[in-house]
């Protein structure tokens, strides 16, 4: 089958009918962020892009990770996209991962059986919710084979959401004047952003609550990693160091310049990031061994990424190069905002990603 989240999401390639313009909405757990692209013969051109943080609308400091909540989303989301300008009536919201349930599995029949049969059974092994209480959705990673009993062994990608969350989503994407606009998750907006990176790619996505390692292939995610390490907590962790505020150590995460304010920004990211980056080293070493491949590339995204000497810090933890993901290389844009987007790039993939669905 077709990787389609036909349950839910329709298509995760370009919408049947493709729009003039578009926007693409991603919800993070500290802040949302919205790129609007418009239709072009060559490619599409970036119209407006804006962010706006999540910590104030829960009464907290800027950077904190928020708890979903419906209603503080509707707000947020209302305010970005008139305060970018954005008037985009076809758009994509894309979804963190903690919205939904991924793995990646294997699925064995026996010669003759579906594997559409398989899967609800093997579904219960690994999804943690009734099945009624969830929307489903598969699709096959790579190629099947044949073991030594005869049977047919495929990796396959499960997606599981709660039907709860589906319907207040909907419900946000009615309130922001985007009705029966699609969604996804935000692995699947990564993987469009993407587009003409190497047929291998390992994408570190460092959030503000959790970190994740995605491996594509051709485009298809082939692997996903969890891990209990994020942006919020170095700023926790150098609000102590530091005896500042929460909002004064986000404040100079962003923008330390002394060398003794370096020092302290690189400990607490070290301490906080070490063991994650140790794992996924293995887990790239692991991937490249099985699958006979070598070197395969990692890009960088989300917000830590900007913290000064991010990039050198995960190329060495990683020994291997570490790149910057720059989404806007994907769109047309005015040579005079080539470093600004450059600066902003790993933070806007999963938008720019969103809102590539419905104009290319």
């Amino acid at each position: 089958m077709a990787f389609s989240f036909k349950k839910v999401f329709s298509s995760l390639q370009s919408s049947p009918a493709l729009a003039q313009s578009a926007v693409g909405v991603d919800i993070g757990r500290s802040a949302v962020k919205v790129v609007e692209l418009e239709r072009n013969e060559e490619a599409p051109i970036l119209k407006t892009y804006g962010e706006i943080q999540l910590g104030p609308y829960a009464e907290q400091p800027v950077g904190s990770v928020v708890d979903f909540d419906i209603e503080l989303l509707k707000k947020a989301i209302v305010d970005v996209l008139r305060e970018s300008g954005v008037s985009a009536r076809h758009g994509t919201l894309s979804l963190p991962l903690s919205t939904g349930f991924v793995t990646v599995i294997q699925i064995v029949t026996p010669e003759g059986e579906e594997i559409a049969s398989r899967i609800p059974v093997e579904a219960r092994k690994y999804v943690p919710l009734p099945l009624q209480e969830i929307t489903l959705d598969w699709a096959p990673v790579g190629a099947a084979h044949t073991n030594e009993r005869g049977e047919t062994v495929q990796s396959v990608l499960l997606v599981a959401l709660q039907n709860e969350s589906v319907i207040s989503f909907k419900t946000l994407l009615d309130h922001i004047e985007l009705p029966q606009q699609p969604m996804e998750l935000a692995m699947f907006s990564a993987s469009r952003a993407l587009d003409g990176a190497a047929e291998t790619v390992a994408l570190v996505d460092v959030g503000a609550a959790v970190s994740k390692l995605y491996i594509y292939e051709s485009g298809t995610l082939a692997g996903i990693h969890r891990f209990t390490a994020g942006g919020a907590q170095v700023t926790t962790k150098l609000a102590e160091l530091m005896s500042v505020d929460v909002a004064a150590a986000e404040e100079i995460k962003r923008s330390a310049a002394d060398a003794d304010t370096i020092a302290n920004v690189k400990r607490v990211t070290t301490a906080v990031f070490d063991a994650s980056l140790q794992e996924i080293r293995r887990i790239i070493q692991q991937y490249e061994t099985s699958h006979n491949v070598t070197d395969v590339p990692v890009v960088l995204s989300g917000g830590v990424v900007n913290t000064g000497g991010f990039e050198q810090y995960v190329s060495d933890v990683l020994q291997r190069p570490a790149s910057r993901a720059f989404p806007f290389a994907t769109v047309g844009y005015p040579a005079f905002m080539e470093d600004v987007l450059r600066d902003i790039g790993p933070t806007f993939m999963n938008s720019l990603g969103a809102a590539l669905r419905h104009v290319r």
